[in-house]
């Protein structure tokens, strides 16, 4: 059984400036915990946390975009973010074979 982990979440550039934010968007982000369906540094977070749980989290280029970065974002390659996340739920997700 896998979960689906619906979170909420602001994230920053290393200035400051906001990059995504999903309270504003008024849709959760959601993701299978260990399936590469979010950044390294986001899933191994939130698989710390207990529902309802904030946090606020610093992440080097490594666990966030790496090398590549996220031009849509306007993060460059190599570039630290922080997250304020909120763990909304655990939802069983389907099997997978």
């Amino acid at each position: 059984m896998y979960w689906q982990l619906p979170v909420h979440l602001i994230g920053r550039r290393s200035d400051g400036s906001e990059f995504q934010n999903t309270y504003n968007d008024g849709k959760e982000f959601t993701f299978v915990q260990g399936e590469g369906e979010t950044i390294r540094g986001l899933d191994k977070v939130v698989k710390t946390m207990k529902k309802g749980e904030k946090c606020l989290v610093f992440l080097t280029a490594p666990y966030a975009f790496g090398e590549a970065g996220k031009p849509e974002w306007n993060i460059a390659p190599d570039s630290n973010v922080s997250y304020e996340v909120e763990l909304v739920a655990y939802e069983k997700g389907r099997d997978h074979f």
